[in-house]
Parts: structure tokens; sequence; C-alpha cells
């Protein structure tokens, strides 16, 4: 059986083909769609993300069929969660055939967890932090699955960038205003135990592929690597004196993460200080893996029996 899971993010788009039972990939894709662009100032989705966002997932629609797909899912998280307008794009994206559900938070923890600790050394607890454009999820969870407790906090990379203004290269007053946002935000979470740390997502797999100096994404080097706060610290102090054009010149960055990549780094530094860890595991796995899963389980339970 194969299922084609997709992830409607406030920055990015993600395509992920699973082949069961033994979860193979066979197709995996991602396009910058910013969904949220406008989205903190507004509480609507503008236009031109969400134009965006309806190519990028005609196109992937498409080629999943071509795979022989048996079942496509799509799932928005926090842009579609808050935008007010978020109808238009579900019913346009009906119109060629693929159901879009906006996802709670407790949803998209459980897929974030799921696939976050599969396959990783068995440990009692573990933080698992998900940075999104709009929001940044943080899921205590057993190496189960089983989640201790969860929040959604609205300190996304997008929405900083443009609630501070920042540009690049980063200018003193409105890097302080972002850092100070991520302080704030963190002092809300739960007291946490010091377990183990996972990053997921997007600003998690670029910061291997930065310090690594990976000109193009390759799974097995990025999956389970261990990542220091110390690297992290030295790269965001490169990035932040660089323009634009540089920061993708120097690390490869695509033109759509340039901008909000610093802060993404700067939120998950911060969060290993707040836990007083010295490092994070990087997971190249998050919704989109575990909605496949999930997929995959549903109808594996569907099979008669053999």
């Amino acid at each position: 059986m194969r299922v084609a899971a997709i992830d409607l993010g406030s920055n990015s788009c993600v395509f992920l083909v699973l082949e069961g039972p033994v979860q193979q990939v066979l197709a995996t894709d991602l396009a910058f769609c910013r969904l949220g662009e406008g989205l903190d100032e507004t509480g609507r989705l503008q236009p031109q993300g969400i134009e965006r966002s309806l190519d990028a997932l005609k196109g992937f629609t498409e080629r999943a069929r071509d795979l022989g797909c048996d079942r496509i899912e799509c799932v928005g998280t926090a842009a579609l969660r808050e935008g007010s307008n978020r109808q238009e794009l579900i019913d346009r994206a009906a119109e060629f055939g693929l159901r879009v559900r906006a996802i709670t938070g407790e949803e998209e923890a459980l897929l974030s967890a799921r696939a976050a600790l599969d396959h990783l050394p068995p440990t009692q607890q573990a933080l698992v932090v998900d940075v999104g454009g709009a929001s940044t999820e943080f899921i205590l969870a057993q190496s189960g699955g089983d989640i201790v407790w969860r929040r959604s906090l609205p300190i996304g990379s997008v929405r900083l960038v443009e609630r501070a203004g920042l540009f690049a290269p980063a200018q003193d007053a409105a890097w302080s205003a972002v850092v100070s946002d991520i302080g704030e935000a963190l002092e809300s979470l739960p007291h946490c135990p010091s377990v183990p740390v996972v990053a997921v997502a997007g600003t998690a797999t670029t910061l291997v592929m930065c310090l690594k100096g990976m000109a193009t994404y390759e799974s097995s080097q990025v999956d389970q690597v261990e990542v220091s706060v110390a690297a992290m610290d030295g790269l965001l102090e490169d990035l932040k004196a660089l323009d634009l054009e540089q920061r993708i010149l120097a690390y490869h960055l695509p033109r759509a993460r340039a901008d909000v990549f610093p802060v993404g780094i700067t939120l998950l530094s911060q969060v290993l200080k707040r836990q007083q860890t010295g490092h994070l595991t990087v997971r190249d796995r998050g919704v989109s893996w575990g909605l496949a899963q999930t997929l995959l389980a549903q109808e594996e339970r569907l099979l008669p029996n053999r």
C-alpha cells in the first residue's frame, strides 16, 4: 500500500509518499509557500500565500496519483488554523480532489512526537521541538509516543520576523525584540525535567546542512545528527552579519528560508539554554511522517486477514 501525506505549514509545504508495511520512502519534496505571510498582523491568509499553496498542493496531488497512492491526505497547521478565511483555500483544493484539513495543536503534537521518537534509542522522556513559521510546538513525550504535555506558542520564525520588522543584516534593536519575545514565550512552558531535546522540521534539518556545508539534501546525512548549542550560536553570529544574498551563497539556503532561518536557530538555542543541556538531536521527519505512519496503520487495519 502507498500513502501520500502533505503537511501544509506556515512557511513550507512538505510532501511524502511512504509504502508499507516497511515505511519505504518513494518520494519526498518541499515547496516554500509562506502561507503564514501577514497572518500576525491581519488574522487572514493573504491571496499570494493562498495561490502559492494551491499551486504546490495541486502539483503534489497529481504526483501522488501518478505514483498510485491508495490514500492522499493533507493537513494544515498554525496558519490554516488561525486564518479566518481558511475555507477559501480548503474549498479550492477540493476542486482538484484534495481534502485539506486544519488540525488542532493537539493532533499536530501527536504526529510530530510519533515521527520524532520513531527509531531513536529508548529514553524515558524527550522534549520534541517543532519550529514553524507561525508557531513553535513543544511536546514532552514518552519514548513510546505518549504525550505528557504539549504547548503551541505563537513564536514561529515568520511571525517573529514580521512582528519585529527584522531584515538582513540583522539590526540590533529588532534582533533584541525577537530575543525578548522568545524568552518571554518560553517562560510560559511548564517545568520540564532535564531530558533529551529532539528537533524536527525545516529549521533543524537546514541547521545540519549549514554546519556540514551541504549543498543538496541527503536524509542519511541529516537524520539523528547531534548539534551543540555552541555550534548553533557560532553559525547564528555569522548569519546575522550577512545580507540575504550572502546567506544564500555562503550556506546554500533557499531564498524563502534565508530571512527567517536565523530566528529559527535562535529559538532552538534558547530552548537548549533554558533546558540547561548542551545539544539536541535532529530528526528529518515531522508532521508529514507522523501523518503517513497513521495512514499506513489505518490501511493495514482495513486489510482482510490473510
